[in-house]
């Protein structure tokens, strides 16, 4: 600004305007991030907005009447502006001044132009830190889900009435979801498009999810803690909407208490009504002592009272409390805040953060908390010009905000060089680097609040991982196409489902015979949909089952004659072989075309059910010359035989098996239609292993389950199905006809 040479008169007027301004300054650090009600007078570089119908409220509740700017209105002339106060209920009265009712306010500064405000940074009539940063459709929620229009709060970003609630599902309705039917007070609260768990987002303002409802928050004594709105630079913290109320603690579970009156918690910014102090964030009744006993802080944590304050005199304890002064247990007058038990200043540019708790601010306007910059981190910086910080929203006064700084128009979006390499993101145009919209490069996730590099929730950036030049965004949830947050997807009969040849996913038709099969863990449903299919493993597609080399159908079963489910495909069974790797599994009910059916005691867990040539070892865990060979010759229906001795024929003794000596798990018979037993021998007492009929009608079924398993054929010969009942000795398995009769029954010993 071009320098004027100023009478004694102006001289005199700048310091007076100058000490207003930051009283004025120090009172806007408490404002919260609720939707705000009043305009703003202008500050040092922008033309002062004016209120939106309710009229301004003022500014600080210490201050009196506004005083002149440092330069007069238009900002062209040494003398005071008039502002007017915000008390018409009409749009454009700024609300001016520094008391609680709308006084008269002071001129802008040197660009204040024809906003009327306070000096300075001006008064402002209710907090507008974040009307241009939240709100909106397409910009973060404000506090407590809060959304303007009837809007909807999804992912942290506001939907329009009527718009697509991606990626949860259908559309807004009013503040809730899926046209009305989630999201709203008292209704579940949503899931993503595809999860099959509880839902745990509420998109109505003023709601938030308990027990899986969406339950009125922040606006009365008792009600639990609304969420404040996490960014990237911040986390998610409690507060209270209504007025007169304080979160009683700063997570998301605390209630929301009744504060300002002495015995209470102070409210937000330390506050207490009338002339009542706020020591250690407890009100303190006037001309009583501030500290003694001292109590616990309203975050759960124990205050560090037990020395004496002072008196509280007009709102103020004369012992602590304020600059340079000890802090009032954990509590500092306004613009301070307590750092080694001494309150000092805090919130303007280049100084320490004030504690922001309930969601007040941290920094006055025009600057933000640095949070993650070495070494200036927990330090306010001035905010919103090129290569200053993005302000709150990742907004700019001019310009884009880029990797969290602000980017002169015409500058190129780039992260800079990272080991040898740098990554260009577009040009900063029109107040946005041309990335992140559909077809554009995806830009860095934290670029927008969507978290995915691209600007909607719509559009997802195809790579799925951190923004790469080869990386763009396209339109979402389609057939064919990429999911869109959350693995949703939007195209009916569609599912999020991953490329078995690579690590990216995409929206596939699903569930039908030759399509991919669906997803357990996003869909209640089947697998496999249309009647006769299952999913084959091997391919993950849906396929016709039952048929031979196919996959088994439920309950391991196959269609096709003379064929069984081994190891989850549909074999053919029967046919005998020399070795264990060229012979077949067993038919139903321990059966061969030929030879031997060699089973185990312990069932197909120690080796499945095997038709075996005449003259081959029949122990097929081992590798001996020695051992009993199946033999169709002594015993017509076949045995095994190891020079004079037989065993595993029908009534025989099971054959011991030399694999694990001494574990009779691996014990076996050969004749088909039996399996090995155990009983008490009647003669001797003694547990007896034999081999025993099995399979046909009436008798035990050769295994002992209603459904076919994997590994093993059906337990009775066809038609006959393995029928379970109950006796007072145990369960039984036996061979019936599918009406459910059978001649005789045997109940389960031994295995």
């Amino acid at each position: 600004m071009k320098k004027n040479i100023r009478s004694g008169l102006d001289l005199f007027l700048v310091p007076v305007a100058l000490a207003v301004a930051l009283l004025v300054v120090q009172g806007c650090k408490g404002s919260s991030n609720l939707l705000p009600t009043g305009g703003t007078g202008g500050d040092t570089s922008v033309t002062g907005t004016g209120g939106d119908g309710n009229g301004g409220s003022g500014g600080s509740s210490s201050g009196g009447a506004g005083s002149g700017g440092i330069t007069g209105a238009g900002g062209t002339t040494p003398t005071a502006g008039t502002g007017a106060g915000g008390t018409a209920p009409t749009a454009g009265t700024g609300a001016g001044g520094t008391t609680p009712t709308a006084g008269a306010g002071a001129g802008g500064t040197s660009k204040g132009g024809s906003g009327s405000g306070g000096a300075g940074r001006g008064g402002s009539g209710g907090s507008t830190s974040s009307s241009a940063t939240c709100g909106d459709p397409g910009k973060v929620c404000c506090s407590g889900n809060t959304c303007r229009s009837n809007g909807c709060c999804v992912s942290n970003i506001c939907v329009a009435d009527g718009g697509s609630c991606l990626p949860l599902a259908g559309t807004c309705s009013a503040g809730s979801c899926n046209t009305g039917a989630c999201g709203g007070p008292g209704k579940p609260c949503c899931t993503t498009g595809t999860s099959t768990s509880t839902g745990t987002a509420c998109t109505a303002a003023g709601t938030k999810c308990v027990s899986g409802v969406c339950a009125l928050c922040g606006n009365n004594p008792g009600d639990t803690c609304c969420n404040t709105t996490a960014t990237s630079g911040t986390t998610s913290t409690g507060v209270c909407l209504g007025s007169g109320l304080i979160c009683s603690s700063t997570y998301s579970g605390g209630v929301c208490a009744t504060c300002g009156t002495p015995g209470s918690p102070c409210c937000p910014g330390s506050k207490c009504n009338g002339n009542a102090c706020c020591y250690n964030e407890q009100c303190v009744a006037e001309s009583m002592t501030c500290g003694g006993a001292g109590t616990g802080g309203i975050s759960g944590t124990s205050g560090t009272g037990g020395t004496s304050g002072g008196v509280c005199t007009a709102g103020k304890c004369s012992g602590c409390g304020a600059s340079g002064q000890a802090c009032c247990g954990t509590t500092c007058g306004d613009g301070l805040s307590c750092r080694n038990n001494i309150c000092s200043s805090c919130g303007n540019p280049g100084e320490t953060c004030c504690p922001g708790t309930n969601g007040t601010n941290q920094c006055v306007s025009g600057s933000v908390c640095n949070t993650s910059s070495y070494p200036t981190t927990s330090l306010c910086a001035l905010c919103g010009t090129p290569g200053a910080p993005c302000c709150g929203g990742n907004t700019c006064s001019s310009g884009c905000c880029f990797n969290g700084s602000c980017m002169a128009d015409g500058a190129t979006c780039s992260t800079g060089s990272t080991y040898g390499s740098s990554y260009n993101y577009g040009t900063c145009k029109s107040g946005r680097c041309t990335c992140g919209n559909s077809g554009e490069p995806c830009c860095l996730t934290s670029t927008f609040a969507t978290g995915t590099g691209c600007a909607t929730n719509d559009l997802a950036c195809t790579s799925g991982t951190t923004s790469s030049l080869t990386s763009t965004c396209q339109p979402c949830g389609k057939n064919g196409g990429p999911c869109c947050a959350n693995y949703t997807c939007t195209d009916a009969g569609t599912q999020c489902l991953s490329d078995s040849y690579s690590s990216t996913s995409s929206c596939k038709m699903c569930g039908g015979t030759g399509q991919a099969c669906c997803s357990s863990y996003t869909s209640t449903g089947p697998a496999c949909k249309d009647p006769g299919t299952v999913c084959d493993t091997t391919s993950s597609v849906c396929t016709v089952c039952g048929s031979a080399g196919g996959p088994c159908c439920a309950n391991s079963t196959c269609n096709d004659a003379n064929t069984v489910c081994k190891n989850s495909r549909c074999v053919v069974c029967g046919t005998p072989g020399s070795t264990s790797l060229a012979a077949g599994p067993c038919c139903a009910g321990n059966t061969c075309k030929s030879g031997c059916c060699v089973t185990r005691y312990g069932g197909s867990s120690y080796a499945s059910p095997t038709c075996l040539s005449a003259g081959t070892a029949c122990d097929t865990l081992v590798s001996s010359t020695t051992g009993p060979v199946c033999d169709l010759t002594t015993v017509a229906t076949g045995t095994c035989t190891s020079g004079t001795t037989s065993c595993g024929g029908l009534n025989q003794a099971c054959c011991v098996s030399s694999y694990y000596s001494g574990f009779t798990s691996y014990d076996y018979c050969a004749a088909p239609g039996t399996r090995c037993l155990s009983s008490t021998s009647p003669t001797t007492g003694l547990t007896q292993y034999l081999c025993t009929a099995c399979g046909d009608k009436g008798q035990r079924c050769c295994v002992d389950s209603t459904s076919s398993t994997t590994g093993s054929a059906p337990g009775c010969k066809s038609p006959y199905v393995c029928a379970q009942t109950y006796t007072t000795s145990g369960y039984s398995y036996t061979c019936t006809d599918s009406a459910g009769t059978a001649t005789s029954t045997s109940t389960t010993t031994g295995f």
